[in-house]
This record gives C-alpha cells, sequence and structure tokens, in this order.
C-alpha cells in the first residue's frame, strides 16, 4: 500500500535507545535536588560558623552540646550525600563535557579549602571551639567525592586522548585538497622512526621507483613539493615508465603567481610561465596533503607518551617546589587580608596538612598533563606544525 514503509525499513528501537532518555532524565532531576538539599545544608553550617552562634560551644551545658553537635553531624552528612549525589549525577548527564571535571575539582577546592579558610578570617570562624571545627571539617569531608568525581572524570580524558593516539587517529579525507581519494598501500620498509613521505602508507608504487623525493632520500614536505601537489612529479615518473607525457600545465587562470599575459602572446610560441608560489603557499599546500596529515598523525602518537611521561616526571620531581608555593601563597593571602583589615585584628589562616598538600600536587599535575595534551592535538591536527 502506498505510504507504507518496507518491513526492512521500519526503526525499531533498542532498549537502551528507549530508556536512555528516563535515565538522563531522573539523573537531571536527582542532582539538581541533591545539590539544592547539599547546599541547604551547607547555608546552616555557614550561618552557625559565620553568626558566631558556635563559638561558645565549649563552655554550654553538655546537653546543649549534644543536641548541637547532633545537628552539625546531621547537616554535615546531608551535605555530604547532597553533594556527592549531586556531582555523580552531573558527571552522568554530562559525562562527555571536558570541563565538567575541571569544574567539579574547583568546587571541591573551594569546598574543602576556600571555605574553612575565609570562615577563620571572621570571629565567628576564630578560636578553638569544638563546634567551629567540626562545623568546618564538614565542608572538607564534603569534598571527597566531587574531588573523586573530578579526578575520575579528567583521567577519563586523559585516557581516551592516548587510547585515540593508539587506535590511530583516522585522517578526515573529506578536509584535504591533495589525495582526498588516496587508498592505503604496501608500506616499504622504514628507515626512520618517524616516517618520510614515502615510506608511508600513501606513497604510489609506480610513482615512488622514479619519485625525486624517493631517490634523493628526502621528505616531500621539507622540500615543500610532492606527487599529490606537484604535477611535474607524476609526469615525470610516468614518462620513464610508459613514455607518456601527461598534461602538466594548468590553466591560464589559475597562474595566480605570474602576471595575466594575452591569449595572442601565449599562441605566438612564448612559452607557458608555471605558477611560482611562495613559501607560505607551499606550507599551506601540505597541511591539505593526504601524505603530510598522515606524518602529523604519526608523530602525534610518537609524541604523546613521551609529552605524558615527561610531564608526570617533571611535576613528581617539582612537588617539593609545588608545595613550598601552596605555603608562600597562603602567607601571601594572610597579609593582603590583614592589610585590609579594619579592626587590626590579624588573621591566622591554617597551614593545609600533607594530605591535603599532595592532593592539590596531584590535581595540578592532572591538569597540566590534560592542557599539554589538548595543546600536543592541537599542533598536530589543527596547526599542523
Amino acid at each position: 500500500m502506498d505510504g507504507l514503509q518496507p518491513e526492512s525499513e521500519i526503526y525499531v528501537p533498542t532498549l537502551w535507545a528507549r530508556i536512555e532518555p528516563a535515565l538522563f532524565g531522573v539523573a537531571t532531576l536527582a542532582f539538581r535536588i541533591a545539590f539544592t538539599v547539599g547546599g541547604l545544608a551547607a547555608a546552616y553550617l555557614l550561618f552557625g560558623v559565620l553568626s558566631g552562634g558556635l563559638t561558645g560551644f565549649n563552655s554550654q551545658p553538655v546537653a546543649e552540646r549534644h543536641r548541637v553537635f547532633a545537628n552539625l553531624v546531621f547537616a554535615g552528612g546531608v551535605m555530604r550525600l547532597g553533594l556527592g549525589v549531586g556531582s555523580i549525577g552531573l558527571a552522568v548527564v554530562y559525562y562527555a563535557e571536558e570541563s565538567v571535571g575541571y569544574f567539579l575539582l574547583l568546587a571541591a577546592a573551594a569546598t574543602s579549602l576556600g571555605v574553612p579558610y575565609i570562615c577563620r578570617l571572621v570571629p565567628g570562624g576564630q578560636g578553638d571551639s569544638y563546634g567551629v571545627q567540626a562545623a568546618l571539617f564538614a565542608f572538607i569531608a564534603a569534598s571527597y567525592i566531587p574531588a573523586g568525581t573530578a579526578g575520575i572524570l579528567i583521567a577519563r580524558d586523559i585516557v581516551l586522548r592516548l587510547v585515540s593516539a593508539i587506535r590511530n587517529r583516522p585522517l578526515k579525507h573529506e578536509e584535504l585538497t591533495y589525495g582526498s581519494e588516496a587508498i592505503v598501500e604496501k608500506r616499504p620498509i622504514r628507515t626512520s622512526l618517524l616516517a618520510k613521505c614515502w615510506e608511508g602508507p600513501y606513497c604510489r608504487e609506480f610513482i615512488r621507483s622514479n619519485c625525486p623525493i624517493f631517490l634523493s632520500r628526502k621528505a616531500c614536505w621539507r622540500e615543500k613539493k610532492g606527487c599529490y601537489c606537484e604535477e611535474e612529479i607524476v609526469s615525470a615518473a610516468a614518462n620513464r615508465v610508459t613514455g607518456i607525457q601527461l598534461e602538466m600545465a594548468p590553466d591560464s587562470k589559475y597562474n595566480f603567481a605570474n602576471a595575466a599575459r594575452p591569449a595572442t602572446a601565449i599562441g605566438a610560441g612564448n612559452p607557458y610561465r608555471k605558477p611560482e608560489l611562495s613559501h607560505a603557499q607551499k606550507v599551506q599546500r601540505c597541511k591539505y596533503c593526504v601524505i603530510y596529515n598522515e606524518h602529523e598523525r604519526e608523530k602525534y602518537n610518537l609524541l604523546v607518551p613521551m609529552v605524558m611521561i615527561g610531564t608526570i616526571l617533571f611535576c613528581a620531581l617539582a612537588a617539593p617546589s609545588m608545595r613550598g608555593v601552596i605555603a608562600e601563597l597562603l602567607h601571601f593571602t594572610q597579609g593582603i587580608v590583614n592589610k585590609f583589615t579594619f579592626d587590626g585584628t590579624a588573621a591566622h589562616l591554617t597551614q593545609p596538612d600533607a594530605v591535603i598538600e599532595w592532593v592539590l600536587v596531584g590535581a595540578f599535575t592532572v591538569i597540566v598533563l590534560s592542557k599539554i595534551l589538548q595543546a600536543l592535538e592541537w599542533m598536530c591536527f589543527k596547526a599542523k606544525i
């Protein structure tokens, strides 16, 4: 009957395709509710500290201290649950967004370090009150799950970049001008770690034996000429093999490097001048050639493990210096705060313990490694340096 699709063309959604929207809807609702509840619990704890209500905790009656402490523990647990569920839900919904991992890492750092330090600057957060200490520790404990989730997301991004390199990132032939229809041929025996043009999969066998680039054992991108962009090379190779000269000269209207000449002059016996390209034009031509793009892909595969190992070793060697920088930043912040106080009261920011310092060093290492890999990917596949 007209208007009916053949049975073979009827789309039958899979089970995952049917439940995926519902799952993402539930995850979205869950992380919004969780962040709201966690935020309310955090506001309750902040109010207790900033208002000064917890300053006299140690001098309160035992029963009152038990009641307040139980409220603090409950609020801390709710905040941990809210921020934990919220960060996991956020990661599930936006798992493909690279920025989510860094956002959660910054949020975890602000919760575990920023909030306690800021609270210590106000009168209500100073002193040795157990109530204040319990409230501020709740913020540190609430940052563990968001920080762990952020670490997983950032590590996933790094692993995906490495896997992409190991799996031989495919070339986008639709973006190429020279050699977009090239087929992969059998590779010759390689003589270098980073293959030259004639050692790659896109060098054509019938040209290689008579190609001047191959005979000189150089690379086409070094000479800024090759068989996919220089018709003379193909013509000369074919002439040596078959004795047939291919049509080489482009149409005169494409001769942008030389002044246009009247057709009568060309027909009067004047030889046609080959277009002369500048160095920048030749470089641009290489960037759209299948052979040079294959060279960039191999370069990326070679540099990725070297960059990863080098970055990790550098950060490991620089870890003591990084911890010293953390202490200096803390002292610098303390000096700035003391300079602008109105009552002359000096603020004393507590130095983070060794665990927090090493967590910060590790987070800094992961961020640096991720950004360096991004820069390497940009250099090889965007700028094609």
